[in-house]
Formats: C-alpha cells, sequence, structure tokens
C-alpha cells in the first residue's frame, strides 16, 4: 500500500500514476500541479499575449471615443492652456506689491508657464490637418470593432498616431497646470506648506523640459514625422544588415 501525505507533486505530461501495484494508494493533503509540457511555468508570471491583446483593445476603444468626441476633447484641451496661466497672473499680482527681486522672480518662473501655454494652442490646430471630417462622421455611426475592421491601413495608423499625440498634449497641459501652480503657491505659501512640498519638484526648468518633450511627442506624432523617423531607422538598419 502506497501513502502520501502533506506533499506536493509537479506533474508533467497526461496518464500519470502514483503509488504501485497492490491496488491500494492513501493519499490526504496532496496538491498535485498538471504542467503542461514546455516546462512548468514561474510562479506570478503573465500572459504577455493576453496583456497585449487587453491592451490594444483599450486603445481601438478610445481611440473610438477620443473620435466620438473630437471637438470636445479639443476644447477641453484649449481651454486648459488658455486657463493655464490664471495661477501665474494671479502671483505676478500678488507679487506687485512686493520688491523687486520678488517681481523678477515669478516673471522668470511663470515664462515657461506662457511659453507652453501657447505651444500648446499651436499644436492643437495640427490635428485638424489629419483627422478628415468624414473619419470623425464615420466614427460617429458605427462601433469600435466596426471602425477598426473597415479602415484602412493608413487609416489604422494615422488614428493611432492621433491618439498618441492627443494624449501627451494632455500631459503637457498637466505639466503646465502643475508648474504655473508651483509659481503661486512659492509665491503665496511658506515653504514648509504642504502644497509647497507637494509640488517642489516641479520648477519651471523642470516643467519645461517635460512640457516640451511631450508636445515634442504630440508633434511628431500628429504631424507623421515619427512614423517617418521610424521608418528611416527600420530601413536603415536593413541595410546595415545586409
Amino acid at each position: 500500500m502506497s501513502k502520501f501525505q502533506n506533499n506536493v507533486f509537479n506533474v508533467k505530461g497526461d496518464r500519470n500514476t502514483f503509488g504501485d501495484n497492490s491496488g491500494n494508494t492513501s493519499i490526504s493533503n496532496v496538491r498535485i500541479t498538471n504542467i503542461r509540457p514546455g516546462g512548468e511555468r514561474p510562479v506570478g508570471s503573465t500572459d504577455m499575449p493576453a496583456v497585449l491583446v487587453g491592451a490594444f483593445a483599450v486603445s481601438v476603444l478610445f481611440a473610438w471615443l477620443y473620435l466620438k468626441h473630437f471637438e470636445t476633447v479639443h476644447l477641453v484641451l484649449r481651454v486648459g492652456f488658455l486657463t493655464s496661466v490664471v495661477p501665474v497672473l494671479i502671483a505676478i499680482v500678488a507679487a506687485a506689491w512686493q520688491e523687486e527681486g520678488a517681481k523678477l522672480k515669478v516673471a522668470v518662473n511663470g515664462l515657461p508657464v506662457g511659453m507652453l501655454s501657447i505651444a500648446g494652442l499651436f499644436m492643437m490646430t495640427n490635428f485638424n490637418d489629419r483627422i478628415s471630417p468624414d473619419l470623425l462622421s464615420f466614427a460617429q455611426q458605427v462601433s469600435a470593432v466596426e471602425m477598426w475592421s473597415r479602415l484602412s491601413a493608413d487609416g489604422c495608423r494615422v488614428v493611432l498616431e492621433a491618439e498618441g499625440a492627443v494624449i501627451s498634449c494632455a500631459l503637457a497641459l498637466l505639466v503646465t497646470v502643475l508648474v504655473s501652480l508651483r509659481t503661486l503657491i512659492a509665491q503665496t505659501l511658506s515653504p514648509t506648506n504642504l502644497l509647497s512640498r507637494l509640488t517642489a519638484r516641479y520648477s519651471s526648468v523642470f516643467g519645461a523640459a517635460l512640457g516640451s518633450l511631450f508636445l515634442a511627442l504630440a508633434w511628431g506624432l500628429s504631424s507623421g514625422r515619427a512614423y517617418e523617423l521610424w521608418t528611416a531607422l527600420q530601413l536603415t538598419q536593413a541595410v546595415a544588415a545586409h
């Protein structure tokens, strides 16, 4: 008689047997893991194909929603870039009764906010050049799956580029607002205040660099230059490989 208790067995393949030929096998508190051919799957590992499929589905759904609400999304971003300078203007007014050094500091810290705001507004005009009214009308009439299945390869690429560009613009707007708030908070609150500590990293230099990076990415995607650069790099690598 074979007896198995408080054990863990890893079994590969099918039609495996336990015990001996006596016909009496006692099994208690035993966990058996069935492993498919190819080896044991590491604990905590993820199924990458499923993750990629899920990410792609979310991207298609977001692109469809973006096209359905194209004008609203762009209006929100334009208003956001316009109003992002309000905290800086308040900080300038607050510094009007202070010494010249404080006024100059506010002006210097607020300059990147104004530049990012203008650049963001300019970027929003590039989207209309590639997203045609026919595409917007088409997205209003069909589902996300049907829209994607009926678009050409170039159409799918343009939609994904526009999606990436608008996300980059939204991130640039977020950085602009944080830097603008940082300027106001630094002018009106003490350095030990909680809001001052939370926004300390969003200095004018850091904000200008990060916001410019997002806007440059948005420009590359919305204009198609990023895809052209990627294609050129792939061609260069192919030529170098031969």
